[in-house]
């Protein structure tokens, strides 16, 4: 995988600009799913997602060919997501929050076949809910190693080089991480059986 990445870049930096299209097909799902999970917000998550690419089209040429790319463009979107997060907290102290819109749910005749009822919808929305307030919750340190270990399947040596610690680190974050969640009431049983496997 690593070569077939290079080679794209390699394209891309002699001004193949599509070459960077196909970087973007192959990494956009996995940097969505952990900016969604590191957010808990769909709509913060595809603005951090555009914004890694637009980044990491920008800096393309400090990537350095034969260190992992994964590991790069993980790092552009944990610093982004970092970023939305400190906004959040700035933004919290200075503001009253407040949430006055609801959704209109469709009329279950018109839902297409196999897709959930509102209800069914509603109930998967707030157990999501329920897990990402009980991540958000943990320290930045111990959110990032168990979104992308959890989440996006990555190892414990992945998730190191990508956070420039040692493997044992992330481990012991992991582990902390996931005996803080069992103690969060909010969690109602959802992570039960989550070990950091």
């Amino acid at each position: 995988m690593r070569t077939f990445d290079e080679d794209l870049i390699r394209l891309c930096r002699a001004g193949k600009v599509e070459a960077f299209d196909a970087l973007m097909l192959r990494w956009q799902g996995k940097i969505l799913n952990l900016a969604y999970h590191y957010l808990g917000n769909a709509d913060d998550a595809h603005d951090v997602c555009q914004d890694v690419f637009l980044r990491a089209f920008r800096k393309l040429d400090t990537y350095a060919l034969g260190t992992s790319f994964s590991a790069w463009l993980y790092r552009i979107a944990l610093n982004r997501c970092t970023d939305v997060v400190r906004r959040r907290r700035v933004r919290e102290r200075t503001v009253a929050r407040g949430n006055d819109y609801e959704p209109a749910l469709a009329d279950e005749n018109e839902l297409p076949d196999g897709a959930p009822s509102p209800f069914e919808h509603a109930e998967r929305s707030e157990v999501a809910e329920l897990v990402g307030r009980a991540l958000q919750g943990l320290p930045e340190e111990q959110r990032a190693p168990i979104v992308m270990r959890h989440y996006l399947g990555l190892s414990f040596p992945e998730i190191a080089e990508t956070l420039g610690c040692p493997a044992t680190t992330i481990k012991s974050l992991v582990y902390a991480g996931f005996a803080t969640l069992k103690r969060t009431p909010s969690r109602m049983g959802l992570l039960e059986g989550s070990a950091a496997r």
